[in-house]
């Protein structure tokens, strides 16, 4: 059962990646369908836990519990419409407890694993933000969800600020920040990675 909670993370993971590729420009019709593309998998991860024992009873996962049914009393005092609340549930509280659930079934290995694919991945993540912060607001490179040409916010000098393959620029920003920590790891302990891998993910950090 381990093994198959660890690939549902694996697939999790992938489409936390791709999921602003396939919104913005592989399957732009569907964008609205493809932002919860991960909710069903995460139900499916939190019951394959259940089942194996491997959910996480503890103190934060009940704190978020009580958030969650404080949001809707809320909610309800407020008259917010039902759909719209359950959507902020959706947002706020449904994948937390995932974070639980992979501290439990994740071993170094899996951990290292995970580490070595980031690594990998920043590099054509940081070449297209690089291409996008060069190209136009119009360029097909920078639509935003759905296939919208100019749907990326913009920065200085005419410039946006490029997402990469993620929906919004708060993904490079969070990708980022886990790819240097784990550059760090990299150049602190031999077991990562290259060298070679990591001085160019440095670079692209820094850029």
């Amino acid at each position: 059962m381990d093994n198959l909670i660890k690939r549902s993370i694996w697939l999790y993971f992938l489409l936390l990646v791709g999921e602003g590729a396939l919104r913005k420009w592989i399957l732009p019709g569907l964008s609205d369908a493809i932002l919860i593309i991960r909710d069903p998998l995460v139900l499916i991860i939190y019951a394959l836990a259940l089942t194996s024992g491997r959910f996480p009873m503890r103190t934060a996962v009940f704190v978020v519990g009580i958030m969650a049914i404080l949001s809707v009393v809320f909610a309800a005092i407020a008259g917010s419409p039902v759909l719209v609340t359950i959507y902020g549930l959706r947002i706020n509280y449904l994948h937390l407890p995932l974070i639980f659930i992979m501290a439990d079934v994740l071993d170094r290995d899996d951990v290292l694993s995970f580490g070595r694919a980031v690594l990998w991945l920043t590099l054509p993540i940081g070449l297209l933000m690089i291409l996008q912060y060069l190209a136009g607001t119009q360029s097909f490179l920078n639509v935003g969800a759905g296939g919208d040409l100019g749907g990326q916010l913009e920065g200085a000098m005419g410039k946006i600020r490029p997402p990469g393959p993620f929906s919004f620029i708060s993904g490079p920003v969070l990708w980022f920040s886990l790819a240097t920590a784990y550059a760090i790891y990299g150049w602190t302990h031999r077991n990562l990675c290259s060298r070679w891998l990591l001085t160019l993910v440095t670079c692209m950090i820094v850029i």
